[in-house]
């Protein structure tokens, strides 16, 4: 039988996490941590499977960005050993019918799985991984040939949204519609970026002529071997102001010490990215890395689907900005 998850059904999602995902992964461990990603007033966002016995033979798990009409991101999907071929199919199908979604799609998508995708009418790529450096005599944590660092005008101006209430004040909720694709309600921003148990995120604003803020961007600061470096997680708002970050990526550069900046993203105009100052690092003999748990030195490409072609992803939808 397939249907949603339920709160009595979190203990059996998580074994099956942890027999059949991979061992010691945080879902199979941390029920607090669980709870914070997909407990929901309505249950759990979890499309499971049961077989005669009661129990799960497959999982669908998903990430909701609103309550009604939302787009969400689906993650965690799995079928074991005694099910049949075609349940993991059966799974996406029935979110698709019963979850409520406008759009359904996921960064972190299996290469392998291209086929199916595209079979189901929805779009596949690989995201674009962007990078801007620090000038520095020596890089630990990069590998870098071309040392180059585009010099670009001076972006828009920006403010510190150290916290909700901030991010309330200063937000220009006016302007952020369902235009925007993936479009996210407040209380999932607040909850993703400001309430987050693990990892420390710092939200930014850039400021129109207005003052109001129009694109808020979120960085998040890893240490790896001693040495800092930044990520670029997230942009919510008008995406036009893409190309008036550079101010800000060399500030947060400055104020953090780090070797670099990176940016995994599909959707956002090129010519916005090169005027902020990025640089692409497939084709330009640096290394980029993307896994700092365990640290591995080397660049690493990330998938996506979209039932959107006009849709804008980071690194921070759907799960990939996740501790495992």
């Amino acid at each position: 039988m397939i249907r949603f998850a339920e709160k009595k059904d979190i203990d059996k999602i998580m074994h099956f996490i942890d027999t059949y995902w991979r061992k010691g992964h945080i879902l199979g461990n941390n029920r607090s941590f669980f709870e914070y990603e997909h407990l929901l007033p309505e249950g759990v966002s979890y499309v499971i499977s049961e077989d005669e016995n009661g129990d799960i033979n497959a999982i669908l798990g998903y990430i909701p960005y609103g309550n009604k009409n939302r787009d969400l991101m689906t993650v965690m999907w799995k079928a074991n050993h005694t099910a049949h071929s075609s349940l993991g199919l059966e799974l996406f199908k029935f979110l698709k019918d019963n979850g409520d979604a406008r759009i359904m799609a996921s960064p972190g998508s299996n290469p392998k799985l291209k086929g199916l995708y595209h079979y189901l009418g929805y779009q596949f790529g690989k995201m674009t991984q962007w990078y801007r450096l620090r000038k520095m005599d020596k890089y630990e944590i990069a590998v870098i040939n071309d040392y180059d660092i585009p010099v670009v005008s001076e972006g828009a101006q920006f403010i510190l949204l150290d916290n909700w209430d901030m991010f309330e004040k200063n937000f220009d909720f006016s302007s952020y519609s369902k235009e925007s694709k993936p479009y996210k309600e407040a209380w999932y921003i607040k909850k993703r970026y400001y309430d987050h148990p693990i990892y420390k995120y710092n939200v930014y604003g850039l400021l129109d002529e207005s003052k109001k803020v129009v694109l808020a961007v979120v960085f998040r600061v890893i240490q790896v071997n001693g040495k800092n470096i930044v990520r670029l997680i997230d942009c919510i708002g008008d995406f036009n102001y893409m190309g008036f970050m550079s101010s800000l990526l060399d500030s947060v550069l400055k104020e953090n010490e780090a070797e670099y900046v990176d940016c995994y993203e599909v959707g956002v105009k090129e010519e916005l990215m090169q005027e902020a100052g990025w640089k692409r690092t497939e084709g330009s003999g640096n290394i980029i890395p993307n896994y700092y748990a365990p640290f591995t030195q080397e660049n690493i490409d990330i998938y996506y689907f979209s039932g959107d072609p006009d849709i804008v992803l980071f690194k921070g939808d759907g799960d990939q900005d996740r501790p495992n």
